[in-house]
């Protein structure tokens, strides 16, 4: 597995052998990418809506896959007007449906 970081945005990215690049971002990193304050993601990620990928050195890694789901989140808290607890309710019905 070979990881590079990349310049500015300090994603990084890792390369599997055989199956392409896959981003990972820190928790700084995925605040800029999707433009959610870190202490709205400290949230989410209490209450397990989203999980890091994998840690290093004792920091949280997440994927493209929390980015797509935190903007998500946030469409039905700011547009739709959901709280946290709703939009938990309503992801666990989602996922109970696939």
């Amino acid at each position: 597995m070979k990881v590079q970081e990349k310049e500015n945005n300090q994603a990084l990215s890792i390369l599997v052998a055989g199956e392409g690049k896959i981003r990972v971002y820190s928790l700084e990193t995925l605040s800029r990418e999707t433009g959610i304050d870190t202490e709205i993601i400290a949230i989410y990620l209490r209450m397990g809506l989203i999980r890091p990928c994998e840690y290093s050195h004792n920091d949280l890694l997440f994927n493209d896959d929390t980015v797509f789901l935190l903007k998500q989140f946030e469409r039905l808290r700011l547009e739709y007007k959901m709280g946290f607890q709703a939009i938990r309710r309503f992801y666990r019905i989602l996922k109970a449906l696939q």
